[in-house]
């Protein structure tokens, strides 16, 4: 009998289209299955072909049996996942089931109306939120809202990513009690890519005396690159500093005002990442003040951490600003105040000149405390022992 049963029935974001997505997925299988609790996944597919190409190989790796979900209309794909889940759990066995939105969530309760596995409902962040934030409906996110109330009264189990989420679960929703498990990193990896540090830096042209600032993510608004880099074009003053912006839309510069010798925007595959990380010192993670934030867990926070980065970030993250200050991983500054966010950037470079290997290592021993995926085994024993 397997222990837990991933259910990912969102088409939207799928683990063939979504890197973030099949590292927390896949990686929190491989700790489990390293620790003796065993997985397996039953996940709606949008390109087959990737899929069996990119994914299926790591779920064979760690010896974690699945199967496709077609994907269609909202409605027909709810009841083909619950259909297809109950099969598979009818094959392997399943003493809990995964969801992490409320349509997996759904297709649980339709599978097994009565009896079956648990579910553990994890909300990975605030879905109505980001409808709001996304311009949806107000009869839209009506739905939304009690579809998400409907999954947590439902879930037997019950984990969020951050305290502020796990206090709405219980205040706006009624749960009685919540895990906290925030996007985690394989630290291992990351410490790993330290060996291709001093050859990075070499390719970007950076000195060991010289600091190199970084940003790896996305473009969406929420990430305030215009905000960041009217700070990075403040801090090009000091001609020690270079900056490396780790994007999907490398080729556009048109945003940047920097010396050109001194600024690298590029493209990496997700493997490549850490290495990137690790050659750097400072890593940028900059929010909107706005709700779907303030119950985030960024994974690439994780990520800064495990590579040995001071983390400049905003107020309101999740847990993550409070843990900056509490751990002096870091400092907060206030984006859209680019003067003073920019003299207490500088002035935290500074003090990563005096001792960088002291403030590396902090950075790293907070990921492996609390952004390890091995920090959480006794959790996922606990929610097994019931």
């Amino acid at each position: 009998m397997l222990d837990f049963v991933y259910l990912l029935v969102e088409s939207g974001i799928t683990l063939e289209s979504s890197p973030v997505l099949a590292t927390q997925v896949l990686e929190r299988i491989r700790f489990q299955r390293s620790n003796g609790i065993s997985a397996g996944v039953v996940a709606v597919v949008r390109d087959r072909q990737r899929f069996d190409e990119e994914i299926a190989p790591l779920l064979d790796e760690i010896n974690a049996p699945y199967v496709r979900v077609q994907p269609s209309a909202l409605p027909v794909r709810i009841a083909s996942a619950a259909l297809t889940a109950r099969r598979f759990v009818g094959q392997h066995g399943a003493r809990i089931v995964y969801a992490r939105d409320p349509w997996s969530a759904l297709a649980h309760q339709l599978a097994f109306p009565f009896g079956g596995p648990d579910l553990i409902y994890d909300m990975r962040g605030d879905v109505a939120a980001e409808a709001r934030f996304g311009g949806t409906s107000s009869l839209k996110r009506w739905v939304l809202d009690r579809l998400i109330s409907r999954a947590i009264r439902h879930a037997d189990h019950h984990s969020a990513v951050s305290s502020a989420g796990a206090e709405m679960m219980v205040d706006q929703y009624g749960a009685a009690s919540v895990s906290v498990i925030p996007s985690c990193i394989d630290t291992d990896k990351f410490e790993q890519a330290t060996a291709r540090r001093d050859a990075i830096r070499s390719e970007l042209g950076v000195s060991e005396s010289d600091v190199l600032v970084l940003y790896s993510g996305g473009s969406q608004r929420y990430q305030m690159l215009p905000q960041m880099f009217r700070i990075w074009e403040a801090m090009a003053a000091d001609e020690s500093i270079h900056f490396l912006a780790l994007t999907s839309n490398s080729k556009d510069q048109s945003q940047l005002n920097l010396p050109p010798d001194r600024i690298t925007r590029m493209s990496v595959g997700r493997d490549e990442v850490p290495a990137y990380l690790n050659a750097a010192d400072v890593g940028f993670l900059l929010r909107e003040p706005h709700p779907l934030n303030t119950v985030a867990s960024p994974v690439k926070f994780g990520e800064y951490l495990g590579s040995g980065l001071t983390v400049v970030s905003s107020p309101g993250v999740g847990d993550v600003s409070s843990f900056i200050e509490q751990e002096d991983l870091g400092i907060l500054v206030d984006a859209d105040q680019t003067e003073p966010a920019t003299v207490a950037i500088l002035q935290l470079i500074d003090e990563l000149r005096d001792d960088r290997l002291k403030r590396s290592q902090r950075s790293r021993d907070a990921a492996r405390n609390r952004y390890s995926w091995e920090a959480y085994v006794a959790d996922w024993r606990n929610v097994l022992d019931g």
